[in-house]
């Protein structure tokens, strides 16, 4: 085997691995019908995905930029 053939082949097992992984995470993944697509690969996540639970966001006081007494912002 040459380098070329090598990297592409120890590339491809990665993928595989990744889209295998992917797939029993819950994304569904939609191979490209030509190399040129593979960059563009589409993975979406189903509703079995967990996404983690963000978190509720957190406000101070409100703060106006607007100085006291001018009327030209309101």
């Amino acid at each position: 085997m040459t380098s070329e053939d090598t990297v592409v082949r120890d590339a491809a097992v990665k993928l595989y691995e990744a889209i295998i992984s992917a797939t029993k995470a819950g994304y569904r993944v939609a191979w490209p019908t030509i190399v040129d697509g593979l960059p563009a690969i589409a993975v979406s996540a189903t509703a079995k995905v967990k996404e983690p639970t963000p978190k509720p966001a957190t406000f101070g006081s409100p703060k106006s930029t607007i100085p006291p007494g001018d009327k030209s912002k309101t």
